[in-house]
């Protein structure tokens, strides 16, 4: 069962990274940073990677791309090693060069003189993904605006004194932890195929509970949770809200009470902690609003992923792939550390 998250989002503050957090320097052995254009196999090598770790019995955690879920941004094998995307937008820096971060280059497989000869088509294509991703971020901008509309109309008439005593019941089954902690690991992303989210804090807690929202007050509940873990001394991680990136939307106590908001009728109905009087037309108009600036948002989204499989199909026409996969099965065979296979019986095990 594949443990997966987001590293980064797509929001109405533009791209947000938090790979600072995810990829820490000091949680890890070595950190191998990626780096090669659209179409060289990064994706592809870091999953190869991955399996081969995972055949030998260690835990590894995929982080995938917020902009596009098919592909990885990186993955984590326990306290080992960490790879990543090191190629824009990412901001991943050297600290420590060579003791800690190392630079895999996949572009030493291409041919320059290739890539050269298209350099203006590749020019343009960029161009036009960049004004794809201005303008998708303009549109999650105003869907940010208007929730925040949204918000103060509703916010004033939260019962916060009952969303406080819900946040201890919801965690009066828990011990007391042994030091708070804090992780982030998104569920969440708006991409290249729109909304996407996992389910990975529900599958790998040991309980869940679920919240029906309502005109979106549930990230207050989730807020006050959170402060309840902290004051507890508990172990959290918070998956954000990939357009409203200070806005909870899941969290996992512990690694054994899973939130969450959901669009199922659910034990916790945010309607219960919302008092009546709140002008409830005006502020379904602004969700109504919103949900178009949404779809114009994917539509622009959607218009990077065209380019920006143009882009791969170029960069792919260019790849020495045999020499990458050579490269790829030596790499895993230092990395990995293998055992090496003994002939036995005249059979090799």
């Amino acid at each position: 069962m594949e443990e997966k998250y987001f590293a980064a989002a797509n929001s109405g503050e533009g791209f947000v990274s938090y790979f600072g957090e995810v990829f820490r320097e000091q949680d890890f052995e070595h950190i191998y940073i990626i780096k090669g254009g659209p179409g060289t196999g990064k994706s592809y090598f870091m999953r190869q990677v991955a399996k081969a770790a995972e055949r030998q019995g260690e835990k590894v955690v995929y982080w995938y791309c917020s902009s596009d879920p098919d592909s990885l941004d990186g993955i984590t094998v326990g306290k080992r090693f960490a790879m990543v995307d090191g190629t824009s937008p990412h901001d991943v820096s050297c600290k420590t060069p060579g003791a800690v971060e190392n630079i895999v280059d996949l572009g030493v497989f291409w041919s320059v003189p290739s890539l050269s000869q298209m350099r203006r088509e590749i020019e343009a294509l960029n161009s036009e993904k960049s004004g794809a991703y201005r303008l998708s971020y303009r549109f999650l901008s105003a869907y940010s605006q208007l929730s925040d509309a949204a918000q103060d109309i509703v916010v004033p008439f939260v019962n916060v004194k009952m969303l406080e005593d819900e946040a201890h019941r919801l965690l009066a089954d828990l011990s007391d932890g042994e030091g708070y902690e804090i992780s982030t690991a998104l569920c969440d992303s708006v991409g290249m195929k729109g909304r996407v989210r996992f389910d990975t804090y529900e599958r790998f807690a040991q309980r869940t509970v679920k919240i029906t929202d309502f005109f979106e007050t549930a990230h207050i509940l989730l807020s006050a949770v959170a402060c309840e873990a902290r004051r507890r001394n508990m172990k959290i991680r918070v998956s954000y809200n990939p357009i409203q990136p200070k806005r909870i939307d899941a969290l996992c106590v512990e690694g054994k009470l899973a939130i969450c908001i959901s669009d199922e009728v659910s034990a916790i109905n945010m309607k219960d902690f919302v008092k009546s009087g709140f002008n409830e037309s005006e502020a379904a108009r602004i969700l109504d609003l919103r949900s178009v600036i949404f779809s114009e948002a994917v539509s622009a989204l959607d218009r990077v992923r065209q380019v920006h499989f143009k882009i791969e199909e170029i960069y792919q026409s260019a790849m020495n792939f045999a020499q990458k996969e050579d490269f790829t099965k030596k790499f895993i065979e230092r990395v990995i550390k293998i055992p090496e296979r003994v002939e036995k019986n005249g059979k090799i095990v």
